[in-house]
C-alpha cells in the first residue's frame, strides 16, 4: 500500500484523499458538540476578493506574493499576511509561478558525422 510506502497511517492517506476530493462531513467541535465557529480573524469573502483582485491586478500579475506584500506596505495599505495570501491564491488554484521566466536558449541537439577523418555538422 502507498501508504506504507511513505510511512504514513492508511487512516491519515485516507483522510488527506477524502479532504482533496471534498468528501469530509463538518465535525462538531469536540469540546462543545456545536458547529465549529469560524476564526475571529478570518477574512471575509469581500476581503479575500480584494487580496485576489491585487495579486491578480496588471501591475502585480507578474510579481511573487512576498515582494507585492511589501511593495503595498510601503504604499501604507495591509490586506493579509503573505501566508494568508499564499493561501488564498492555493485554495483558489492561482497558486504555482508568477513571474515570467527566463527560457533561454532553446539548445537543440547536434548530429556530428565523421567522414574520413572530417567532422561535419549536420544542422537538424
Amino acid at each position: 500500500m502507498a501508504a506504507k510506502a511513505f510511512g504514513v497511517a492508511p487512516r491519515t492517506w485516507r483522510h488527506h484523499a477524502q479532504k482533496q476530493r471534498g468528501e469530509l462531513p463538518e465535525r462538531p467541535s469536540r469540546a462543545t458538540g456545536k458547529p465549529r465557529r469560524p476564526h475571529p480573524a478570518k477574512l471575509t469573502d469581500e476581503e479575500e476578493q480584494e487580496v485576489v483582485d491585487t495579486l491578480c491586478s496588471e501591475e502585480f500579475v507578474d510579481v511573487g506574493v512576498d515582494e507585492v506584500f511589501v511593495t503595498i506596505l510601503d504604499d501604507g495599505i495591509y490586506l493579509c499576511s503573505p501566508s494568508t495570501m499564499h493561501r488564498i491564491l492555493r485554495d483558489r488554484g492561482l497558486n504555482g509561478q508568477r513571474r515570467q521566466g527566463n527560457p533561454g536558449v532553446p539548445r537543440h541537439p547536434v548530429l556530428v558525422a565523421v567522414f574520413d577523418d572530417e567532422r561535419i555538422a549536420i544542422p537538424s
